[in-house]
């Protein structure tokens, strides 16, 4: 690959990460159910179980 492409990689990606998340991630969170959401908040930064439990 060459330079000017990497170049190119690195000024869009943070870009491309923004919009992924606002058109996609955002989107699929409002679409789980209640406990579905808890859940994957709870587990957010790798909890452990116990923790999980508690915050559930």
């Amino acid at each position: 690959m060459s330079i000017a492409k990497v170049n190119d990689y690195q000024a869009v990606f943070p870009q491309y990460q923004l919009y992924l998340f606002d058109n996609a991630y955002q989107k699929i969170f409002a679409s789980l159910s209640e406990m579905d959401r808890r859940y994957l908040i709870a587990i957010q930064g790798n909890q452990k179980l116990q923790t999980v439990c508690e915050i559930m």
